[in-house]
């Protein structure tokens, strides 16, 4: 029997593992017995800033320290680094929540929750927040188990040492709702949409810079047929200005009208993707796979060098999409699927595996949950 009111921590940061982190909620809210309780203690770092603008103007400059903490002096460092941190406030978390299992979804946490484990006893879920380029430092080695998305967090935890009893492959944790049936037409109507062809160009919780690279193909352009544009900039206020002025003038110049609605940070993602027939965006692994529930193809304008790198091969293996990282290749892309909408439509037919695939893994981690709890 599960304990009553078992208390459950989760452990998160910003960014792509703040959605981890709301997907656990979200799953684990729909389960009697439990009190959760979120801590965000690495938000506010001032590092995040510098990524931040690295994240929005240069992604490739994650390379370099992406390859750096692979090696095992740097991850030691980093280790240090990290426990030093932040170590007593974990641990002060920790005392006053008494959790029974912590669950992770930032490696910032991993030193101090590995080394507090047989000290406060709890059970201990980390999870992976990078699908295939994963780096050995987002492993645990004293977590019940390492969730991961594929095969390859097993090769890359033997590699370092780390059992693989420890690690289990249960595909991508998503937020439920983008796989609950939305109607669309309150939406529509609310935009001011009618049902006819509707891209999503995203720049991510923090407004990636790429996106103005989709703006002469969407805005500069004729197009066979109307087209519906949402544009969601994050927190990136610049962005979201620039898109804004690029609509105003290409009215001014004569281009085609397209009904566009230019949005900053939203809650309503699911909601947008619902009306969407296509997906455009940095190739983060949540979006990708939020996408995915939706049954959305997907357009990658960009990635993170290093850590997404790997995402680009995945949209290509599971046939998720196109992969259209410069504006010559995203604007050939643009006009054929414009010509041919109905390749969009036949795309979709190729995510049913991989929807099924991560559909299944939110029950796989209640259940998981429930093992450890019991």
């Amino acid at each position: 029997m599960k304990n009553e009111k078992s208390q459950i921590l989760v452990f998160t940061a910003i960014q792509g593992h703040l959605s981890l982190a709301e997907a656990v909620v979200e799953i684990l809210n729909s389960e009697q017995g439990y009190n959760l309780e979120v801590s965000n203690l690495f938000g506010q770092e001032i590092f995040w800033s510098l990524y931040r603008f690295i994240y929005r103007f240069f992604p490739i400059g994650i390379k370099l320290p992406f390859y750096l903490v692979k090696t095992q002096k740097s991850r030691q460092l980093l280790y240090k680094y990290f426990h030093q941190m932040k170590g007593e406030e974990i641990e002060t978390v920790i005392r006053k929540y008494q959790p029974l299992l912590i669950v992770n979804t930032y490696f910032g946490y991993i030193p101090t929750l590995d080394l507090l484990r047989k000290k406060y006893k709890y059970r201990y879920l980390n999870i992976i927040s990078d699908p295939i380029s994963i780096n050995p430092f987002t492993l645990s080695r004293e977590a019940d188990y390492n969730l991961a998305f594929d095969e390859t967090a097993v090769k890359i935890g033997q590699e370092v040492g780390i059992e693989a009893k420890r690690i289990k492959t249960i595909g991508w944790l998503t937020r439920p709702q983008f796989y609950q049936r939305i109607g669309p037409q309150p939406v529509r109507r609310r935009l001011g949409f009618q049902k006819t062809i509707t891209f999503l160009v995203c720049g991510g919780s923090e407004g990636n810079g790429a996106v103005l690279n989709t703006l002469p193909s969407l805005l500069f352009a004729h197009h066979p047929h109307k087209l519906q544009l949402i544009f969601i900039s994050g927190t990136n206020k610049r962005l979201r200005q620039l898109i804004k002025q690029a609509n105003i003038l290409a009215k001014k110049l004569g281009f085609q009208e397209t009904k566009m609605v230019n949005l900053g940070f939203t809650h309503k993602m699911a909601d947008y993707m619902a009306i969407s027939d296509l997906v455009i965006g940095k190739a983060g692994p949540n979006l990708l796979f939020e996408s995915v529930a939706r049954q959305k193809p997907f357009v990658a304008i960009s990635h993170i060098s290093g850590q997404e790198s790997g995402n680009l091969d995945l949209i290509k293996k599971y046939k998720l999409g196109w992969v259209a990282e410069d504006p010559l290749s995203f604007n050939r892309l643009i006009k054929k699927l414009l010509k041919n909408p109905q390749l969009i439509s036949q795309k979709k037919k190729d995510l049913q595996p991989l929807y099924l695939k991560n559909k299944r893994a939110i029950t796989a981690f209640r259940q998981l949950v429930n093992q450890l709890l019991s």
